[in-house]
């Protein structure tokens, strides 16, 4: 197949199906049906092939889709279903899979007079099934069962020469699932699923217009150049601040332009304009303030979602409802028309739909007026241009919004229901959550986090990771022995976009300030993976699931370590395509205490070290470290070698192979902890292990190969050394030793 595929080429490649014409169902469901229409509004999209990947043959068995979240994937399914007449496996709406998942479900759906007619043009390639939502089949179950499900595919598609499946999920799970038929011997070829072209992103926005607001695209039609001006100008902006950050490209710009969700916002923005000149004014008011912006496509992403509030607030207030109750509203004494229905109150409103929660209303409205107002807002809210079906976010865009003004407002009420509905596992994260928190934080001139939202931050820009587009998170406290009440940890995600071409990777980070105390709780609910995190506080992993997955690539140092899991994965990049060098891949785990649920060992497919008191008892027996006797005999070496490796661990791989940090980083309070780190550093420059090149430091590894007698990895192990054991007795000796309590 060809480096780009059409969808209409994708079309030819796959075998004309029956449907129920030939194989009628006995039953039908949420999780397995024909697709029985297809979506007016649906713009053929563009696969791209994996340059990194090829096919074990010609023509493949299995066909692999990956995206971010939320670019397209489940109406992508919905529509290869429809057209070819064929089968739709939902896996969000499906029981847990597992072994026979597949034959089973099967059996269930078409009865036993038909399975072995079915199971037979399934294996002949006659039929072929699409399979959506891979990832959420993946949450549901355990590894063991998600990989079972993935032998029966492999045992259908081993046979033959035409596609058996067509399989659709987020970009890590999509390739975990083309390496496991590739082991497998199985014929798989892996695609992205591309963001709108600048002209596909056009033809979106007019054919969402056309199908759900008819009457409006006939106004546009009528008047297309305003439109047309009103919508360019969003677009050129858009371009224009993403392209003008320099570092990631027109790449980046399509991507943000061609996404579904933000081309929702902008369709529903432009479908409930009467006056285009108008809007056009305000946009460009609003636009320029957005120049400062550190996310500026975000910020103007914001501008829109609440000029669409604003136009509510005026549709309903100022047009109509003041118009009917301005008589009353005078007789009570009341005129305060700017304040109902305003934007707040409108998240409120819109959020108490999305969580469940019954209506509250603070209008301050006499009661005369208040029982008229509730009657209209019964009308008005079902209708929201947030809402679809009354009852549900509208789009990607809505529900993110909603839910990071939730979580970074807590006087809406609504902070506790917003970290419930994200910490679901039926709730798909979303990476505009993420956007729009730290937009609004960047508004109140914050750059604060609260320490229970990191977690939830980082599984939504985790959400957004491809082939070109890698998400790590640092964050970084003081030793998780340190006694203060309260402090202020650093926080940083850092994005690396990919190219391929070695000297086009770019990196971008979004920093970020957390305040914790000892008591305080930092979840990562779902899975965690290239991180690195020292905080002197609780980390917990998991939320009482079956199963946790960490790795490749994880330090954490902790006061007190709490996993809520029966069994801990530890993933290696054998499980993806992107790999490390040398042994960064391992994971580390380092508490001062520890509590959880696990009851079975780790299954560890890449490196695990743990420690903590009592670590070498079942289940981390095998894993457990050993800590140096001598180092553990003696404090005055134990505080030496803590520092030491403090220094040494907060350097960071760089771009050209070497380990370096800003001297800033190094020489921060909470890294050198006083006098001794101080002196420390000091001599670790002056022997050379360290050098300051500009306002960097840098590991110089042959000098500490000789000086210190250990490598950064057995470093990062909680290894010593005789040789670094007798240079910090060394150091210890030529320096004056407070006493310990007061270092």
């Amino acid at each position: 197949m060809e480096a780009t595929l059409r969808f209409e080429e994708l079309l030819q490649s796959l075998p004309e199906c029956s449907g129920p014409t030939r194989h009628p169902l006995r039953r039908a469901g949420e999780d397995l049906d024909y697709s029985k229409t297809g979506l007016d509004a649906f713009v053929a999209p563009n696969l791209s092939a994996r340059p990194d990947v090829s096919s074990s043959g010609n023509t493949p068995s299995v066909i692999i889709i990956s995206a971010a979240g939320a670019v397209g994937k489940t109406t992508l399914a919905n529509e290869l279903a429809y057209r070819k007449r064929t089968l739709l496996w939902n896996l969000a709406a499906s029981q847990p899979v597992g072994q026979s998942s597949l034959s089973g479900t099967l059996l269930s759906v078409f009865g036993a007079s038909q399975i072995a007619g079915i199971d037979s043009a399934l294996r002949s390639g006659e039929l072929f099934m699409v399979i959506d939502a891979l990832d959420e089949g993946r949450v549901k179950t355990t590894q063991a069962g998600f990989e079972a499900f993935l032998s029966d595919l492999a045992d259908y598609a081993k046979t033959g020469q035409r596609v058996r499946f067509v399989v659709l999920g987020r970009t890590q799970i999509a390739e975990y699932t083309w390496l496991f038929l590739e082991y497998a011997g199985v014929s798989a070829t892996l695609y992205n699923l591309e963001t709108f072209t600048r002209a596909k992103a056009e033809e979106y926005v007019s054919r969402r217009i056309q199908t759900a607001w008819p009457e409006a695209f006939q106004r546009i039609t009528s008047h297309e150049q305003p439109f047309v001006e009103a919508r360019d100008l969003v677009f050129d902006h858009l371009r224009k601040v993403i392209t003008g950050e320099g570092d990631k490209g027109d790449d980046t710009a399509e991507n943000f332009i061609g996404y579904a969700p933000v081309l929702d916002a902008v369709a529903t923005l432009l479908a409930g304009e009467t006056n285009y000149g108008e809007l056009i004014s305000r946009l460009e008011n609003q636009i320029s303030q957005l120049s400062d912006a550190k996310n500026s496509p975000v910020a103007l992403l914001q501008t829109i979602v609440e000029t669409i509030l604003d136009r509510e607030h005026t549709q309903k207030i100022l047009t109509n409802l003041k118009r009917v109750l301005e008589n009353d509203a005078k007789r009570a004494g009341w005129k305060d028309w700017q304040s109902l229905y305003g934007l707040d109150q409108q998240c409120k409103l819109l959020m108490s739909v999305m969580v469940g929660r019954p209506i509250e209303l603070d209008t301050g409205l006499p009661a005369e007026l208040r029982s008229k107002f509730e009657d209209h807002l019964k009308t008005w809210l079902p209708e929201h241009p947030f809402l679809r079906d009354g009852n549900r976010p509208a789009n990607t865009v809505f529900e993110s919004y909603l839910l990071a003004r939730s979580l970074s407002n807590p006087s809406m009420g609504f902070q506790r229901d917003a970290e419930a509905f994200m910490a679901d596992a039926s709730y798909k994260p979303s990476q505009l959550v993420a956007d729009f928190y730290l937009v609004l934080a960047e508004k109140n001139n914050a750059d604060e986090v609260s320490a229970r939202h990191i977690g939830l931050l980082y599984e939504a820009l985790m959400s957004a990771e491809t082939d070109t587009l890698k998400v790590t998170l640092s964050l970084e406290g003081s030793d998780p022995d340190d006694l203060n009440v309260e402090e202020e940890t650093e926080g940083e995600f850092e994005f690396i976009y990919i190219s391929e071409d070695p000297a086009g990777t770019v990196v971008g980070t979004r920093t970020f300030k957390t305040m914790m105390r000892p008591e305080t709780r930092i979840t990562f609910g779902r899975q965690l993976r290239d991180a690195s995190i020292v905080v002197p506080c609780i980390l917990v992993l998991g939320t009482n699931a079956q199963e946790f997955t960490i790795g490749p690539r994880v330090d954490a140092r902790c006061r007190s370590l709490e996993i809520n899991a029966s069994l801990l994965l530890v993933a290696s990049d054998k499980e993806s395509r992107t790999r490390s060098h040398g042994d960064e891949a391992d994971v580390v785990l380092e508490a001062d205490s520890y509590s959880g649920s696990v009851s079975k060992p780790p299954v560890a497919r890449g490196a695990l070290r743990v420690s903590w008191p009592r670590a070498a008892a079942f289940p981390w027996t095998e894993v457990h470290a050993e800590i140096d006797k001598e180092i553990l005999q003696d404090e005055h070496l134990r505080d030496a070698y803590r520092r030491f490796r403090r220094i040494v661990m907060t350097l960071r791989s760089h771009s050209r192979g070497q380990l370096a940090r800003y001297r800033a980083k190094i020489e921060h309070s909470r890294v050198l902890q006083g006098p001794l780190g101080e002196a420390l550093l000091a001599k670790l420059v002056d022997d050379g292990v360290l050098k300051l090149d500009g306002r960097v430091y840098v590991w110089v590894p042959g000098t500490a190969d000789s000086v210190v007698g250990i490598s950064w990895h057995d470093l990062r192990l909680g290894r010593s050394s005789e040789t670094l054991n007798r240079y910090l007795r060394d150091f210890l000796g030529e320096v004056t030793l407070a006493p310990r309590g007061e270092m």
